[in-house]
């Protein structure tokens, strides 16, 4: 480099000059100037200069200044903080703690300032944090390191949450020259799963007065270390205890014991359990154990949902709105969901406003057996102030001896004909060219006479009809493909049976006939 020229590295400035005399150069830098003596190094907070030469170049004849090319070496003095972290152990069980430590190094012969740094160590709990603050689960710190210094911060972690985390954290620092910024290396902590592993197999269906098992299987998940703890199950008021396992002790309806289970090892147990009444409750579970002296507790609840067997019913209504003196179908489909007990002495009364009440019979409804019981015909009334027709329906029935009764309505809008209109003023009367009213027109009146008798319904009594068991019923429905078989063995026995035998006996008198025949041409002859 020549001396009195300003020479651009990295976005700064520098320039030389050389005192022959002195042997000495003084160097400009970007942050603070030095003065080196040939062949020596000095540095300033950023730079490190080191002056290997100075050679005559030239004389300016006109200034009589003498330049002289100089031999240097830059170095930059920046990125010299030193960073480390550590955990003593870096797999780690639920809750069990470790020691993490960071270490913040300055190595140069200079003050570095404004330093901040922090380390984000989520989902980990933090304790005992000694050198540093903490805000939230990260550490934090900030302030400047003299020369040949170190800045430590510890602290104790833990956590329950499984799942392997690399810790990473974040430094920067004003070098003298500008503010730098390091993302640190990571160090990465995996937390295990919960040591105990807990299974519960049972009937997610329950009847009341049917008892069941709720089995349960425990297993220590540590292939090395034993599991010591102690198990308590607590158990609904609608749940009666019949048998609990072997090594458990009862207070009325809390059941506790023990536990210990060697590394690996896996316990089944079962308990015999009776529902009483129906209802949603839960079972609850309290688990606490240890592993290496590290405590953990948990706990469960499984919800128990018995149910008292009821006919499941189906009310269908043909049309979601209907027309005064409309014609529509109701049916009633019912199914008997249980699995244990069958329904008997079943009645289904059926009642649609200004019509008759319809009752259905059936002895026996097996057990997941469904069966249509009504399937009617009716008419909607003339007026409705409310717009709504409610269908109401009432199932009595028997389960294990106990009469029981279910309802269900079933709301279908109406027209909004007032009550002088009726079905007939809705029908728009054909007309001819000339405006004449044709004969369509005729059957009117009669159809109007007709709907209002048939909006009488007090006149009439119920409609009761009686049934056997359903298996015991003969009836044809021509959307099932059975019946359409049943159809086609009745036609064939009906019709080409007799066809058959009829076309065989006539062909049975012809072959009779012919030897017959020559005997008459020979009398001919």
């Amino acid at each position: 480099m020549i001396t009195d020229t300003e020479k651009v590295i990295e976005g700064g400035i520098f320039k030389f000059s050389y005192d022959e005399y002195a042997n000495k150069v003084f160097a400009q830098t970007p942050t603070t100037n030095l003065i080196i003596d040939n062949g020596a190094c000095k540095s300033n907070s950023v730079f490190k200069v080191c002056i290997n030469r100075a050679n005559f170049s030239y004389k300016n004849i006109t200034t009589y200044q003498r330049y002289y090319e100089i031999g240097t070496d830059i170095y930059k003095l920046t990125g010299s903080l030193d960073y480390s972290s550590k955990s003593a152990l870096t797999e780690l069980l639920p809750n069990e703690e470790t020691d993490f430590t960071a270490t913040i190094t300055n190595p140069t012969d200079f003050e570095i300032t404004g330093i901040k740094f922090s380390q984000d160590l989520n989902p980990f709990n933090l304790r005992e944090v000694k050198g540093c603050s903490v805000n939230e689960n990260s550490l934090e710190w900030q302030g400047s390191l003299n020369p040949k210094y170190d800045w430590v911060c510890t602290a104790k972690l833990s956590s329950g949450k499984q799942g392997t985390y690399p810790l990473t954290g974040n430094l920067s620092y004003f070098n003298g020259y500008e503010t730098e910024k390091k993302t640190l290396d990571s160090v990465t902590v995996k937390v295990l799963p919960r040591q105990l592993k807990v299974i519960r197999v049972f009937d997610n269906y329950t009847e009341i007065n049917q008892p069941f098992y709720f089995n349960v299987s425990l297993q220590n998940l540590n292939s090395e270390e034993n599991l010591e703890g102690s198990l308590a199950y607590g158990f609904p008021g609608n749940i009666n205890i019949i048998k609990i396992p072997s090594g458990f002790t009862k207070d009325f309806n809390i059941v506790k014991s023990s536990l210990k289970l060697s590394a690996g090892s896996i316990l089944n147990f079962s308990f015999y359990l009776e529902p009483v009444s129906e209802g949603k409750s839960s079972i609850f579970e309290n688990y606490k154990y240890a592993v290496k002296n590290v405590d953990d507790i948990f706990e469960n609840s499984t919800l128990i949902s018995p149910v008292d067997p009821k006919p499941e019913i189906d009310l269908i209504a043909e049309y979601q709105q209907v027309n005064p003196g409309q014609k529509f179908i109701v049916i009633v489909n019912l199914k008997n969901p249980s699995r244990f007990y069958d329904l008997t002495g079943i009645k289904a009364s059926l009642n649609v406003p200004s019509n008759n009440e319809v009752i259905q019979s059936l002895s026996k409804l097996s057990k997941n057996q469904p069966y249509t019981i009504i399937s009617n015909t009716f008419i909607a009334p003339e007026y409705l102030e409310s717009g709504i027709l409610r269908i109401n329906l009432v199932v009595d029935y028997s389960l294990d001896d106990i009469q029981k009764s279910i309802n269900k309505t079933l709301e279908v809008k109406s027209g909004s004909q007032t009550p002088q209109q009726s079905v007939a003023s809705q029908t728009q009367l054909t007309t001819n060219q000339s405006g004449t009213p044709t004969e369509a027109q005729a059957p009117a009146a009669s159809q109007q006479d007709a709907s209002s008798s048939q909006s009488q319904p007090e006149s009439k009594p119920a409609e009761i009809i009686e049934e056997t068991l359903p298996a015991k019923k003969f009836s044809l429905d021509f959307s099932d493909r059975k019946s359409w078989i049943i159809l086609g063995i009745v036609f064939i026995v009906i019709f080409v049976v007799p066809a058959i035998i009829y076309s065989i006996k006539k062909k049975k008198r012809l072959q009779e006939q012919q030897p017959q025949a020559p005997q008459q041409q020979n009398n001919i002859k």
